[in-house]
């Protein structure tokens, strides 16, 4: 954070960025935050397989990287935001692309990772974050794969045991 920054109290600039896990890999795309406050998906939009590490790590500082504040809201062209992310998975909806994956949210304010995992609610609700199982680590020294795959762990898919 800038000096000017912390003196006047504002706010850390955060980036943002969101993982799926679905039938083995791992779909990555940044966050930007719209000129009406909602956070959307946005470019890049990447795919790895499950165990591809350099790839996934890549994907996510990319991501991370391309996060943006203040980009155009949407309304109505919702479908636009997806587009992208159902076409990587070769799925209509993204009803058919939530079923039965699992989503970690990422956040980095100034040198500070965090992996926050979620429960997959269905269509009605979507991913609902799980605050207490986050877990956040120096950027600098995060291993993000691993992290990531932590984060899946305590994810939960939607998909009855």
């Amino acid at each position: 954070m800038k000096l000017l920054d912390r003196l006047l109290g504002r706010p850390a600039p955060e980036r943002m960025a969101e993982a799926f896990l679905r039938e083995a890999r791992v779909y990555v795309c940044a966050q930007s935050m719209t000129t009406a406050g909602i956070w959307i998906w946005s470019e890049p939009f990447a795919a790895f397989d499950a165990d591809d590490r350099d790839g996934i790590a890549l994907g996510v500082r990319q991501a991370l990287a391309a996060s943006r504040s203040r980009v155009h809201h949407p309304h109505p062209d919702w479908q636009g935001v997806t587009a992208p992310m159902l076409k990587l998975a070769d799925v209509r909806s993204f009803k058919a692309f939530a079923k039965g994956a699992r989503c970690v949210g990422i956040l980095l304010v100034d040198d500070r990772i965090t992996f926050t995992p979620t429960r997959n609610g269905g269509p009605k609700e979507g991913f609902v974050g799980l605050g207490d199982k986050g877990r956040a680590v120096a950027f600098a020294e995060a291993d993000i794969a691993d992290e990531l795959q932590r984060a899946f762990a305590d994810s939960d898919d939607g998909v009855a045991a």
